[in-house]
């Protein structure tokens, strides 16, 4: 249980890495939600590879779609504190 606690929380931040490297990449900005969603999906999908992770691929799906708009939701919460405290 521990280990999945972990893993989830390593890939929502190596989610939000992947995405923000996507947006150097391609600065448009209005593709980013599907590209957060395409990499949770494919790292969750990974995961399940994993024997420790004991997710089925069905559970990689669905928790992938979750890492790719808690990637999303942090990045953009954090950001919005960050302007509100500048200003």
């Amino acid at each position: 249980m521990i280990l999945e606690s972990i893993g989830i929380g390593t890939i929502i931040a190596l989610n939000t890495g992947l995405v923000e490297i996507s947006k150097r990449i391609n600065p448009n900005e209005k593709y980013i939600p599907l590209v957060s969603l395409a990499t949770g999906v494919l790292l969750m999908t990974l995961c399940s590879i994993i024997p420790e992770m004991d997710i089925t691929f069905v559970q990689a799906i669905i928790s992938g779609i979750m890492v790719g708009l808690m990637s999303v939701g942090a990045y953009s919460g954090v950001k919005n504190i960050a302007e509100d405290v500048k200003k």
